[in-house]
C-alpha cells in the first residue's frame, strides 16, 4: 500500500523519523514511558507501614513543598496531631523529610535501643562528614569527648561564669538601648488586643 504524502499534515511530510529536537521516537517513546513507570515503581518499591501520615501532599503538591511548608504551620499542625491522635504514633512531614513521632509513654522503651543513636543521626542531618561541618562529626567519637566537657566541666564551671554574664548582660543592654526614666523594669502583665 502507498501512503500520499498529500494526505498528512504539511509539518508531518518531512519529519516522519523524527521526534521532537530532532530526536528518533525510539528515544522519545522511551523517555515517556520512563515518565510514566518512574513514579509507579517508587511507590511500588516503598516502605509499607500502618502509621498514619498526618500531612499528606495534596493533589498535584510536590512532598518538598509541603515539607517546606512545615517551617510555616509546623506547630500547629504537631499540636492537631497529637490531639487527632492521642496516644499513639504517626508519621508528619517536616523540613528534615518524615519523620515518626511517638507519645511519652515510649520514651523508657526505646531509650537504651543501640540502633537509635541520636549522636549519628545529629552528625548525619548536620552533613558532619563534609569539610567545614567537622565539629558536627565530634558528637560520633568513641570517646564521648563533647558529652562529657559538656557534663564534666561546662557544669561544673556553670557558677563561675552566670553572675558575670549577667551583669555583661544588663551593662551592654543599658549601653544600646539606654535607661528610660520612669521605666526601669518590664511588667508581668499581656498587652491587650
Amino acid at each position: 500500500m502507498s501512503y500520499n504524502n498529500s494526505a498528512f499534515a504539511p509539518w508531518l511530510k518531512d519529519n516522519l523519523a523524527e521526534g521532537p529536537a530532532g530526536l528518533p521516537p525510539s528515544a522519545v517513546m522511551t523517555v515517556v514511558l520512563l515518565v510514566i513507570a518512574l513514579p509507579l515503581v517508587t511507590k511500588y518499591f516503598q516502605v509499607k507501614t500502618s502509621l498514619p501520615l498526618v500531612n499528606p501532599p495534596k493533589w498535584f503538591q510536590l512532598r518538598a513543598q509541603k515539607e517546606l511548608g512545615f517551617l510555616e504551620d509546623g506547630m500547629e499542625t504537631l499540636r492537631n496531631s497529637r490531639a487527632k491522635h492521642p496516644n499513639k504514633p504517626f508519621r508528619i512531614l517536616t523540613e528534615l523529610g518524615e519523620i515518626i513521632v511517638l507519645p511519652p509513654e515510649f520514651a523508657q522503651t526505646i531509650r537504651n535501643l543501640t540502633t537509635l543513636n541520636f549522636r549519628k543521626a545529629v552528625m548525619k542531618e548536620f552533613h558532619g562528614h563534609l569539610p567545614g561541618f567537622e565539629p558536627y562529626a565530634l558528637l560520633d567519637r568513641p570517646d564521648v569527648l563533647v558529652q562529657t566537657l559538656a557534663r564534666k566541666q561546662l557544669t561544673q564551671r556553670l557558677n563561675t561564669v552566670t553572675q558575670p554574664l549577667s551583669h555583661e548582660a544588663s551593662f551592654a543592654v543599658q549601653h544600646i538601648f539606654g535607661n528610660v526614666e520612669g521605666e526601669s523594669q518590664l511588667s508581668d502583665t499581656q498587652p491587650t488586643q
